[in-house]
């Protein structure tokens, strides 16, 4: 069937027409924006979510951590940078970590262990069997130190953030050592020397290593 337009019809039927694209074109620039801040909403979601990892240790010249599940050396200047770094913040560490501490918990701090022990439970502590178990507790905001041992300091030192080294100058009989630290991914940016004195028996410095 033939549609013939008189000459009225066809510059209304033409101006409903364009009426009628100016519409679809706003709704679609409508939800291209919408889209847009959906996906811009979802990857600051998940930059939220990404916590700071850190990892803490104190060790020797040749990159010695302990013996014997001990500590090399009582140095209670360093005892304090610890505390003052970790208090209020997530401290995560292995068993023979956890079962070397003199007083436990740890105050002021929350303590988690990681252990594929399944049987493993402690009195005032979290214990996981994954760090993927236990990153999915954490909240988006929290800081997290790892504080020994030795494999999960190996497990860990390329994925954190940054590292917090007490470089103690002294060589010392060990049977755990820290590993290297790589010049090609970490650069030591901040750096406090100690002095020793009658209550710290040996020379030390600070260094926090940030990624390059």
């Amino acid at each position: 069937m033939l549609i013939v337009l008189i000459p009225s019809a066809k510059v209304q039927f033409f101006s409903e027409l364009r009426a009628a694209t100016t519409v679809l074109v706003y709704c679609w620039s409508l939800f291209r924006d919408f889209t847009k801040k959906c996906i811009f909403a979802q990857i600051f979601q998940n930059q939220q979510v990404m916590k700071e990892l850190n990892i803490i240790a104190a060790i020797g010249s040749l990159r010695e951590l302990g013996f014997k599940n001990k500590l090399l050396c009582h140095l209670p200047k360093d005892l304090q940078h610890f505390k003052a770094l970790t208090s209020g913040h997530t401290v995560v560490m292995g068993r023979n970590t956890w079962d070397s501490l003199p007083k436990k918990p740890l105050p002021n701090r929350r303590n988690v262990v990681l252990s594929r022990n399944l049987d493993l439970q402690y009195v005032n502590c979290e214990v996981f069997h994954s760090f993927e178990e236990f990153e999915a507790t954490t909240s988006p905001d929290e800081i997290i130190f790892v504080i020994g041992g030795a494999q999960l300091y190996q497990q860990f030192v390329n994925q954190a953030d940054k590292l917090f080294i007490t470089h103690i100058h002294s060589n010392f009989q060990a049977d755990v050592f820290f590993p290297v630290i790589d010049a090609k991914i970490w650069q030591s940016r901040d750096e406090i020397f100690v002095p020793k004195d009658e209550k710290n028996p040996f020379d030390f410095h600070f260094a926090t290593y940030c990624r390059k």
